[in-house]
């Protein structure tokens, strides 16, 4: 491992966002493109690629002091190197199956060499979100940054390998869900799911989430959370009839629910934001009825209900499964503070936005973490 290449300084990442948003202002960027019967101003392609170019690299060469790094490595080190034997191997496994004959399949390919594999999987995830960012987002460096600064870079392509890779590529089948292609994006979600099974939650999110912002669906969705959190303990049981024969099946009674007390609440709030900024403009949203924006508040209202139920249940387990639609968040909320503020007053909202994330990464890594 080239110890150049291994990231030890964590504000690199918040540096080379700074970089690229430089660069943006050297060169003239923006090319007009037409999405959805609108024609909008996007990056090109190779620009959008260059962007994502070191968080690549730094989540191939990371070590195995992060998170779940070092059984991700374990894993892939003792897996296989046939292709013949991936059936047998991925079938000896509990969950999540797909992802295990994946791995054997790379393996099969580029052999023991596990920075080249976590560089595969950080290509595929990070090119998965960021060529949807470039094309639906009304401003992709704040896009970038927002999920850089969110730790959500972190916290998925160095941790959380196997759902983000899951979440990621059912991400980028964005715009079959806004187009309303419901049984091609269910039976993709089904195909993703053998990455991790809790990528079948995205079956109904896809259904709620179609429509205006704020919906009938969505309000009766968040009825629904706030009942959950009154009657925990009814949504306790309930949840265990839910996954009974899953993976998942008893986690209410496992030592890491029992342990687990619950998300953030700081963390819940930064993920709310999105979500609560769309309620107080929506007559900007209703008024702009742009399907893309619709659907994305949509997700981002799901997800801040998902995260307010983890602060009182489980950050592990159910603190885990925003991730598929908090990534509509960073689309959603670039244009929430380009359209509900004047012209005058933007970039002063858009400074405050900038050092809020930025206190709320330090927080992550020196209060939570304890990695700066």
């Amino acid at each position: 491992m080239t110890s150049g290449f291994v990231l030890t300084n964590y504000w690199l990442l918040i540096v080379w966002v700074a970089i690229m948003g430089v660069i943006s202002l050297i060169i003239p960027y923006r090319r007009p493109e037409r999405i959805m019967g609108r024609v909008a101003y996007r990056w090109p392609v190779l620009m959008a690629l260059v962007a994502i170019v070191p968080l690549i690299v730094w989540a191939g060469t990371r070590t195995d002091g992060f998170g779940d790094t070092g059984v991700y490595r374990n894993t892939f080190l003792n897996a296989p190197d046939k292709i013949s034997q991936w059936l047998e191997y991925a079938s000896n496994m509990e969950k999540d199956r797909g992802y295990y004959a994946v791995m054997v399949w790379i393996k099969s390919l580029i052999g023991n060499n596990d920075i080249v594999y976590f560089s595969i999987l950080a290509a595929v995830q990070l090119i998965c979100v960021f060529l949807v960012y470039r094309y639906l987002s009304e401003d992709f460096l704040l896009s970038l940054f927002f999920f850089v600064a969110s730790t959500d870079y972190l916290s998925w392509c160095w941790n959380g390998t196997r759902q983000m890779l899951a979440a990621s590529c059912i991400f980028a089948c964005a715009m079959l869900m806004i187009k309303r292609r419901i049984i091609p994006v269910i039976i993709l979600i089904l195909v993703f799911s053998l990455f991790h099974q809790s990528a079948l939650l995205m079956i109904p999110a896809v259904l709620i989430a179609q429509g205006k912002a704020w919906n009938r669906r969505t309000i009766f969705y968040m009825i629904l959370i706030v009942l959950a959190v009154i009657f925990l303990g009814q949504f306790t049981s309930f949840l265990d009839t839910a996954v009974s024969g899953t993976q998942y099946a008893d986690i209410t009674s496992d030592e890491i629910w029992v342990n687990d007390d619950g998300t953030n609440p700081i963390r819940a709030l930064v993920y709310s934001v999105p979500a609560i900024l769309s309620l107080v403009g929506k007559r900007y949203v209703d008024e702009a009825d742009d399907p893309v924006i619709n659907f994305s508040v949509n997700m981002s209202i799901m997800a801040a209900g998902i995260y307010f139920v983890s602060v009182f249940t489980s950050g592990v387990y159910i603190g885990r499964l925003p991730i598929y639609m908090s990534l509509f968040s960073y689309i959603s909320l670039p244009w929430l503070l380009r359209h509900m503020f004047t012209r005058e007053s933007r970039w002063l909202v858009y400074a405050l936005a900038v050092v809020l994330y930025l206190l709320f990464f330090y927080y992550q890594m020196h209060v939570t973490w304890r990695l700066m």
